[in-house]
């Protein structure tokens, strides 16, 4: 298993970037660079789990299942991947999944001079590296995109 690492500069400040960046709606849209229909089922909150998912073509979820770790507001987001789900079921113990869990990924907020610097820090099986390194840079640079936008809208609507 490698670590990989990405980081982003969002022109917003630490708090919003972690609202905004784990929003139904906002998620679907940053998350689609890696798989188109990509949504969660679960909580963000420390301690509880959450199902990473898309719709296959014979209309059955497939994902991962994961363990929110450690969520503090505006600062840090650890998800514990444990298992795979496959036709809607959850898999913790195959010889596939023993290949790769547990998994982390990790998010780190930090305050900067411009805004705040997203850190993500990913687990992954050598055959996953030239995938993540291709799809991450472009997903956290649509979730700045995304951020900014959805942040001045707010701003704008409040402000009238």
């Amino acid at each position: 298993m490698k670590r990989l690492v990405f980081s982003q500069l969002i022109q917003l400040p630490p708090s919003e970037v972690y609202r905004l960046m784990i929003d139904d709606e906002m998620y679907r849209k940053w998350t689609y660079i890696f798989c188109p229909g990509s949504f969660y089922q679960g909580s963000w909150i420390t301690g509880e789990t959450i199902d990473f998912l898309m719709i296959d073509e014979h209309g059955k979820p497939q994902g991962l299942h994961s363990l929110i770790e450690r969520a503090v507001e505006g600062q840090e987001i650890v998800i514990k991947h444990l298992g795979a789900i496959s036709d809607g079921n959850i898999d913790l113990h195959s010889d596939e999944v023993k290949k790769w869990s547990p998994a982390y990924e990790i998010y780190r907020f930090e305050a900067v001079d411009s805004g705040t610097l997203v850190t993500t820090e990913i687990d992954c099986t050598e055959d996953h590296i030239k995938y993540f390194e291709e799809k991450w840079p472009d997903a956290l640079a649509l979730l700045a995109q995304l951020c900014e936008k959805t942040w001045q809208t707010e701003r704008d609507l409040t402000a009238k």
